[in-house]
């Protein structure tokens, strides 16, 4: 226990022992809750004595609200005449309980029953910060209630059960109340408090007057709050034990000192809150003070359960980022910042929701005015909602992962991340370039990075005086090549005379890579490339021009202008093999 929370306990066991002293050597003065000012109605009588005895120093306020009371002749002809009757006969200052119990439908019950009745209402009313405004009250002896269509008038919307109801001519509290009465008492005071109270003298109660307080309110308030910070520091204690026995059960307990702290603590606080709410009834405060302290609960309650769901959302994602780590696919972990942002701000609003339900707003007319204030901004945002929808179909379908090359219409590089509006690549120029995730989603994708082999398709112009035996020749060199190269497909690949164009007999040359990635596609090409021109060379074989020449093959007189081939067959095998395997000893030193 920390020595702030014992220095509180003692000031409040101080200040009950001092107030309980100070009552017994000095007699209380009166204080009571301020009614509202009143104008009498009724022409006065002073034939029939008064019902409403007088009393020395009483407020102005309240003795009006007396002598208005006498002038009605003792007749509780309307809801406000009877609620007067039932408030001012039942103040510490102007106690008249058997005036008070003649706003009570009395048939069944003795006077002293009456009493206890008349004394617990008010108590409810005032545990629960029901604060009345007498000049609200109808004072239409007829008044109809719009719900029911019937003479009663309900105190407030929360109790139902607590209304007055015109009977015989006079308006009183009916039997409903009365049976409902027993269940909210024990609701008001859950530990049999009200028994407590009951043994304490009216004099240490009522005692004293400190900026508007009794000392008995803060007397029970240092006590009370004495109690929470003791009952607090406990439950941390047993929260903490309970999670670590919890997850050592499960053989999680490498979890614990993530999730202790974040939500132990915010959790005792929210069932210590509760019990605040438990007891607020017993420092009978006035009604204003009450409705604000269980105003103030109210709010304090849902934003600590928001801060513990909050919490538990960042542990989630914790556990999210960490099981996106071990897969390969990187866009999971674009994903996981996407997520969190969108469960915490589901968060924050059901938070909302909680105190403004709390708080007594009505949350349909917020609701339905949300609704009408989204479908406008939709309407006028109808690009980002495509944007947000093509980016949910990205992380759905994953096209392409992050760090991968894609081809998206005219736009070619490699995914850098993936946004709610856009997703950003990286071009071949070191540009980047900020793709609507909507344009993306409507285009065809072109996943270079998903592919097993890396194809490389050309075609190779030779002239046409080459011999057949020749070129046949030099297609089976270049099959050679393919096959000793380590990073070529073996089991597919095409190599043939695939056409004689205007100047040049055309050799498709197909092979794929089994490489994974661009510089190594481009290397392997490099050295296949290079490889052709060798073996061209050594057999003396020339490359065709796209061009258009005359040639004049032989002029009278003089010897032939074409090319002199000196190779025979046999020689030729040999050029080629030997070609072959300079070229697969080359390839198979490591790069430079």
């Amino acid at each position: 226990m920390q020595k702030r929370y014992w220095i509180l306990w003692m000031a409040g066991c101080w200040l009950a022992l001092n107030g309980y002293v100070q009552a017994a050597v000095n007699p209380p003065k009166d204080t009571t809750a301020q009614l509202v000012d009143v104008v009498a109605e009724v022409e006065e009588d002073e034939s029939i004595p008064d019902l409403y005895p007088e009393k020395k120093d009483l407020k102005p306020e309240k003795e009006e609200l007396r002598r208005e009371l006498n002038l009605a002749r003792g007749r509780l002809y309307s809801p406000y005449l009877s609620l007067a009757n039932f408030l001012l006969t039942l103040q510490e200052q102007y106690y008249h309980p058997q005036l008070a119990i003649r706003s009570l439908n009395q048939q069944g019950l003795s006077e002293k029953e009456a009493i206890e009745v008349a004394t617990r209402l008010k108590r409810v009313l005032d545990g629960r910060g029901i604060y009345i405004l007498l000049d609200e009250i109808p004072k239409d002896s007829l008044y109809t209630d719009t719900t029911s269509r019937r003479h009663r008038y309900q105190l407030h919307r929360d109790y139902p059960d607590i209304y007055l109801e015109r009977i015989g001519g006079q308006w009183v509290f009916p039997k409903r109340t009365q049976n409902a009465l027993p269940e909210l008492y024990a609701d008001l005071f859950p530990y049999k408090i009200d028994r407590l109270l009951n043994l304490l003298p009216a004099s240490f109660r009522y005692a004293g007057s400190f900026w508007g307080f009794t000392l008995w309110n803060l007397c029970s308030l240092g006590i009370i709050v004495g109690i929470l910070l003791l009952v607090h520091k406990l439950l941390s204690l047993l929260l903490t034990w309970l999670v670590q026995y919890l997850l050592r059960s499960f053989h999680l307990g490498r979890f614990a000192s993530n999730l202790i702290k974040p939500i132990a603590r915010p959790l005792s606080i929210v069932l210590v809150l509760h019990l605040a709410l438990q007891l607020v009834a017993a420092i009978e405060f006035s009604p204003e003070r009450t409705r604000f302290l269980i105003n103030l609960l109210d709010i304090a309650i849902p934003i600590y359960i928001t801060v513990i769901l909050y919490r538990i959302a960042g542990i989630i994602s914790n556990r999210m980022k960490a099981r996106a780590a071990l897969t390969e696919s990187k866009l999971d972990d674009q994903l996981v910042p996407i997520m969190t942002n969108i469960l915490r701000t589901i968060v924050i609003i059901i938070g909302i929701m909680m105190v403004l339900y709390n708080l007594h707003i009505d949350l349909t007319a917020l609701i339905a005015g949300l609704s009408i204030g989204g479908l406008a901004l939709a309407l006028a945002s109808q690009d980002t909602v495509k944007n947000l929808l093509g980016s949910l179909l990205i992380f759905l379908d994953k096209p392409f992962q992050v760090g991968q090359a894609v081809r998206i219409g005219d736009v070619e590089g490699t995914v850098e991340s993936v946004g709610m509006r856009a997703t950003r690549i990286r071009t071949g120029h070191n540009s980047v370039i900020y793709m609507p995730n909507a344009l993306i989603s409507d285009k065809s994708i072109d996943n270079l990075g998903m592919r097993t082999f890396r194809r490389m398709q050309i075609t190779i112009g030779l002239q046409y005086d080459t011999p057949p035996e020749l070129l046949e020749t030099y297609l089976n060199g270049l099959r050679a090549l393919v096959l000793q190269h380590p990073h070529t497909r073996k089991d597919a690949f095409d190599i043939y005379l695939n056409n004689m164009s205007a100047s040049s007999l055309d050799i498709l040359f197909v092979i794929h890579f089994a490489v994974a990635t661009a510089p190594e596609e481009l290397r392997c090409r490099h050295e296949i490339l290079m490889a052709i021109i060798r073996m061209a060379q050594q057999l003396g074989i020339q490359f065709a021009f796209p061009t258009q020449s005359i040639h004049v093959e032989t002029l009278p007189g003089q010897p032939s202008t074409g090319t002199p081939y000196t190779l025979n067959a046999q020689t030729a095998r040999e050029a080629v093999e030997k070609a072959v395997v300079a070229e697969a000893s080359h390839w198979k030193q490591p790069p430079a």
